[in-house]
């Protein structure tokens, strides 16, 4: 198939996820910031968008390979959608943070925090154990905005990408009959 076209419909639904990730940001940094504290919605969320585009990506080549693609194929396709995403996702993120709201990483600290205490709190009663999460998350966060931070964020996304394309690659191709 014709590698051009393999580009052209990752790269644009590469964008989708990118600009759908950044509306989706947008909206609870607007309408309920402490949602940024709930881990196990925003990380399912952070995980389903992504997936969302990389089987509606990987369907649509191989509709557009005629009802057939290899694992190779479908692997670049999602491969591409998901970093193209992301890397989308994260120049805003760079942006907003550093330019759009300065304040960004001190109260999604405190959101953190606060969210991380109250779970803390629900399974354990040692003030110990919670100081120490408290530290933890001082630790990261006095180190959030820094090229490394962001170069690291951005290595786990190429293997996380990596793995998920992998997985996808395998339930989306469909070899062509063999013919005898």
């Amino acid at each position: 198939m014709n590698t051009s076209i393999i580009k052209k419909n990752a790269l644009w639904f590469g964008i989708y996820y990118g600009i759908t990730s950044i509306t989706i940001f947008t909206l609870v940094y607007l309408i309920n910031f402490k949602f940024f504290g709930n881990f196990i919605l925003w990380g399912t969320i952070s995980l389903i968008i992504p997936i969302i585009f990389y089987i509606v990506g990987g369907i649509t080549q191989r509709k557009l390979e005629g009802g057939f693609i290899n694992f190779k194929n479908a692997f670049i396709t999602m491969f591409t959608i998901g970093i193209v995403g992301y890397l989308i996702s994260l120049s805003y993120t760079i942006v907003f943070s550093n330019v759009i709201d300065k304040d960004f990483n001190t109260r999604l600290e405190e959101v953190v925090i606060e969210s991380t205490s109250s779970w803390i709190e629900k399974y354990s009663t040692d003030q110990e154990q919670i100081d120490k999460q408290i530290e933890k998350i001082h630790e990261q966060f006095a180190n959030a905005n820094t090229p490394k931070t962001y170069l690291s964020q951005l290595l786990w996304a190429i293997i996380i990408s990596a793995i998920i394309s992998v997985i996808f690659a395998l339930i989306i191709r469909r070899n062509p009959p063999e013919s005898i």
